[in-house]
Formats: structure tokens, sequence, C-alpha cells
């Protein structure tokens, strides 16, 4: 079996942020505030930004051993980022072999904190979606 070694990934700079209007469906605590045409909405913010974001993925997929068969992928990840900055509820749905979307998912479950997406000033959660295209290259 040949070890993977090297990861190179093309991914959309672009997330796909889904409207704050949606932010806690499973909230209905009263804890997120009304939106209205004078809602601020702020998205989750990733520390050093979306690039940042994506060599990190790509770091903790490169801690993971897998022959050269299973390390290609072109997934969606949709995860929420918690009003408290974490990542939670990770989906991966795409072309990958099972042993690559568990290994994408965890990698998104290692990202370290966001800044937490707020409306008018408040922090909530939000759900965020980006593609991801991962190819092997064999040292």
């Amino acid at each position: 079996m040949t070890t993977t070694r090297l990861f190179t990934a093309i991914a959309s700079m672009i997330l796909i942020m889904t409207s704050a209007a949606t932010v806690g469906a499973r909230d209905l605590d009263k804890n997120i505030p009304a939106l209205d045409a004078s809602a601020i909405v702020t998205p989750p913010a990733f520390p050093g930004g979306e690039e940042s974001m994506m060599s990190s993925i790509i770091d903790n997929l490169t801690t993971f051993h897998l022959s050269a068969g299973e390390a290609s992928a072109d997934v969606m990840v949709s995860c929420t980022v918690s009003r408290e900055g974490k990542v939670e509820g990770v989906r991966v749905e795409g072309e990958a072999s099972p042993r690559m979307t568990a290994r994408v998912k965890k990698a998104v479950e290692r990202l370290p904190r966001f800044e937490p997406a707020s409306v008018s000033g408040r922090a909530v959660d939000y759900n965020i979606n980006f593609p991801l295209l991962i190819s092997s290259s064999e040292e």
C-alpha cells in the first residue's frame, strides 16, 4: 500500500454562508434577535481568513495515512459555527471514499475556534458550506 504524503487542495475561497435568518432554527430559545431591515449580520471569521482555514484543513489531513486510491475527494462540507466559535455538526457529501470522508470530517472538526457570527452585536450559531477538492501527490 502506498502512503500519500502530500496533499494539494483546490477549494473555493468564497464560503457559501447561509442567511442569518436561518441561524438558530434549532435554537428556538429566544437567544436569536428577530431580524429586521436594520439588523447587522456579521458572518463568522476564521483566524487568518479563508485561505488560512483551507491550509489548516489540509494540514490536518496530512496527519492521516491514506493509500493513493483513497486520497482524493470532491466534496461539499457543511457545518455550524456555534455562538462560542466552535465547529459543530460537520457533514461531508460528495465523491470520496468512506475513509476519506471520515478524514475530511475529522480535519474540519479539528479547526481552531472562529470569531462567532453575530446579529446586531449578539453572537449566534451560523451555518457555513464550502466545496473542497483534494488530490494527492506521491513523494
